[in-house]
């Protein structure tokens, strides 16, 4: 997408993030959207993460909450202006998708962001159980995205309050299980696909933030860990 004007201008040389956030500046520039102020925030949030002292962690965070608020403003107009559209609920799914992660990432810094992360989460729980077609069918596109959430929450809650979190962390990784053998085939090209690379990558000497996150979640959780087994992982990537 970068080859060629007025993207090529936009690209950071080996610096994807900072690539991408360019690309979503320009987007909203056109047109806001909550779409493209969601990668920006992530762009922010990915400072926080890595940054070199609290003066710009705190600006990071600062810039992550504000450009989450713009969202948050826009998105009533957005869900209005798609309100006939084939997939309404996509634009209230991507608002607790990302709300759930930024503020759960934000968490590991300010623990009072924990909240905020797990109401968004129990939102996209509750959409999750509530959107049905006339035959009263759950929407597999929804359900694809869950797992995620459902990862995210039991992480970061074991994050900010440790042991004392565990029975709540280990509720969420069996709903998570329950979602995922409830319609196996819903999965298999996102969370499944995703856990195999994970384990692949992992074999490769690739053993990425995310793979610790899992390892350290299985080992918090046998049933998680036997999910993680009948996935392509081995008893060693939790040794």
């Amino acid at each position: 997408i970068f080859k060629d004007e007025p993207f090529q201008t936009l690209r950071v040389k080996g610096d994807w993030t900072g690539s991408v956030k360019n690309l979503a500046d320009y987007s909203n520039s056109l047109h806001p959207s909550t779409e493209a102020l969601y990668r920006i925030a992530d762009y922010y949030a990915d400072l926080a993460r890595y940054a070199t002292s609290t003066q710009q962690r705190q600006w990071a965070i600062s810039q992550t909450v504000d450009t989450l608020n713009q969202a948050d403003a826009l998105y009533p107009v957005e869900v209005a202006e798609n309100q006939d559209g084939e997939y309404p609920y996509m634009i209230e799914m991507r608002r607790y998708l990302w709300g759930s992660y930024l503020y759960g990432e934000l968490s590991q810094f300010n623990a009072s962001y924990l909240q905020k992360s797990q109401d968004l989460s129990n939102q996209m729980f509750k959409l999750y159980e509530t959107t049905v077609d006339k035959n009263g069918n759950k929407n597999a596109l929804i359900a694809a995205r869950v797992p995620d959430v459902y990862v995210n929450y039991a992480m970061y809650e074991y994050t900010v309050k440790g042991a004392s979190s565990l029975p709540d962390v280990r509720a969420h990784l069996d709903s998570l299980i329950a979602l995922v053998n409830e319609h196996p085939s819903w999965h298999r090209g996102a969370f499944f696909a995703a856990l195999e690379k994970l384990a692949k990558d992992a074999k490769t000497g690739r053993k990425s933030d995310t793979y610790k996150e899992y390892v350290k979640l299985g080992n918090l959780h046998d049933p998680f860990k036997k999910l993680l087994l009948a996935h392509g992982w081995t008893d060693a990537d939790f040794k």
